[in-house]
């Protein structure tokens, strides 16, 4: 009898575990798929003359000591975020045998420059803006035209004038509150 109630506790045990390995649960879940995309910044340097006509890739020739040759030059962004604006200019002298021209002082000025806006900073080859841009808006004028001097002498004879202008932005978010606390700045 002992064994028949041991085979019987077995079957017992079994159907008991089988049992429990069918029982059925409610369950549910979900994903979400979250996408985030990174800001940027993209400027463009526009530089017109004469009815805002853009200035001639080969340059302007003939120039005469007190002459004024109109070059407007603003910076525009292109977004899509809001930036900080600097730019630098690079300036070359060479003589009519293409030797650059060691000077002093340069015989021209550049005029129309916003002081209020175009800040220089001692030490710094750059100019910095004071403002920040906002997606699609453009710099006040660094610059209108370049006036030359009327005292310029026989030296400058065939001479060639390069003004090389090289801007840069970075993001106003989380870089500062002015222009010159803003970090990020790409290397020269």
């Amino acid at each position: 009898m002992k064994k028949k109630l041991l085979v019987l506790s077995l079957i017992a045990i079994c159907l008991a575990i089988m049992a429990a390995g069918t029982l059925a649960y409610f369950t549910g879940g979900v994903t979400a798929h979250n996408v985030i995309t990174t800001g940027g910044v993209s400027v463009e340097l526009i530089e017109t003359t004469d009815g805002d006509r853009p200035f001639p890739a080969q340059g302007v020739s003939g120039v005469m000591p007190g002459d004024s040759v109109t070059k407007k030059v603003v910076v525009k962004n292109l977004g899509p975020s809001q930036a900080w604006v600097r730019l630098k200019l690079d300036v070359e002298v060479r003589d009519a045998d293409g030797k650059l021209m060691v000077l002093e002082d340069f015989p021209f000025t550049l005029t129309g420059a916003a002081p209020d806006k175009w800040l220089v900073s001692a030490n710094d080859p750059y100019v910095y803006y004071s403002q920040p841009l906002d997606l699609d808006e453009s710099t006040v004028p660094f610059m209108d035209a370049v006036q030359f001097n009327d005292s310029m002498g026989n030296e400058f004879q065939g001479s060639t004038l390069s003004l090389k202008i090289t801007v840069q932005a970075v993001q106003t978010a989380n870089n500062g509150d002015t222009v010159y606390e803003a970090t990020g700045w790409a290397e020269d």
